[in-house]
């Protein structure tokens, strides 16, 4: 009787070790979790509570209160376009641990850093995401004893880790527009040097690859003086394709370039003896460039124009003298260049 009743004693015992050993195991542990991120991105809140309704335990801790903690942040790849996501915290082994996953939408990439968070603080990190459709894998089968060959050591699974999460970037490009203004001069339709000035709207991909710009420019010159003065004026669009960007460093980039221009070309004498007025004609031309490009703070643009060009129309503009003789004081030359500089702004 007495060695039952220490059986009975040790029994109860290891059954409320068990039971208090359990409720420390469910008892979730008390978290914090930090988030930082670039604009654009989700807020604070709205990642904390993407968090919550991915967790299965977790506590939230009060401030002040001693807790673990999961620091995310959210950051673009060396000032691209790229967004890369980086979780730090301490597992439940005191191992120091980071997870980290790149994207091209920001709304995505906090949406997958929030799972992973969620299953980093319940200690789930050999799930998978849910909704994927893979099948759980099986475990290995264990022969029991009864069924195994006598004198076979029955050696049990290897423990497997966690598995990594991956996190696939969606293949959509956002497209993207850019308006701005260009000044500097030219050679395309006077034997001058004639300042310009224009607007622009370009569309594209994001990130940057070809382009198609649409631009109206306007340029004058002054020839001459006194009644031998004569005034130049040119109003013209152009529609350029820019079919690939090569980038250096992130900011940089270099894009060849093809244009069209369409528009007209004035001439006016107004202090000529016997003038009739302003006189226009049809102006075209086609051409190519070299665009040198460098993007500020994900949104101002810098851009310089190097540019050649071949009138398609050509006309000379004289003088005529009183004994009926012609003096030139323009020909439209067979090739121009140009130069300019422009400020833009893209969104979104």
């Amino acid at each position: 009787m007495k060695v039952r009743a220490e059986a009975a004693v040790l029994l109860l015992a290891g059954i409320g070790h068990c039971l208090v050993a359990s409720h420390a195991r469910a008892e979730p542990a008390p978290v914090r979790v930090t988030y930082r991120a670039i604009e654009g991105c989700p807020s604070e809140e709205e990642f904390l509570e993407r968090v919550r309704s991915r967790t299965l335990r977790a506590s939230f801790a009060a401030p002040g209160d001693l807790a673990r903690s999961f620091d995310v942040a959210l950051e673009r790849v060396n000032g691209t376009d790229e967004l890369l996501g980086r979780l730090e915290f301490v597992d439940l082994d005191g191992n120091q641990a980071q997870r980290s996953l790149r994207g091209a939408t920001c709304d995505q990439l906090a949406s997958s850093l929030a799972l992973i968070t969620a299953l980093a603080i319940d200690d789930r990190g050999a799930e998978v995401a849910p909704g994927d459709g893979t099948p759980p894998a099986s475990a290995p089968a264990i022969p029991s004893p009864a069924t195994a060959p006598r004198n076979a050591v029955v050696v049990p699974p290897p423990s497997r880790g966690p598995e990594p999460i991956v996190v696939a970037d969606s293949p959509t490009k956002r497209r993207r527009w850019e308006i701005g203004a260009n000044a500097g001069g030219l050679t395309l339709f006077t034997n001058g040097f004639g300042p310009l000035l224009g607007i622009y709207a370009e569309f594209g991909p994001f990130p940057p690859a070809w382009s198609v710009r649409l631009s109206a420019f306007d340029s004058r010159l002054g020839a001459g003086d006194g009644s031998r003065r004569a005034d130049f004026a040119a109003n013209w669009l152009r529609l350029e394709a820019c079919p690939l960007a090569l980038g250096f460093g992130g900011h940089l980039s270099l894009l060849p370039c093809l244009s069209v221009d369409a528009g007209q070309l004035r001439a006016h004498a107004p202090n000529a003896v016997g003038s009739t007025g302003p006189q226009s004609v049809g102006w075209a031309s086609v051409g190519g460039l070299a665009r040198l490009k460098w993007l500020f703070d994900e949104r101002l643009v810098l851009t310089l124009d190097g540019e050649l060009g071949a009138p398609l129309v050509r006309r000379s503009f004289r003088f005529v003298n009183a004994d009926n003789s012609l003096d030139t004081v323009v020909d439209v030359p067979k090739i121009g260049v140009g130069v300019k500089f422009g400020v833009g702004v893209r969104f979104p």
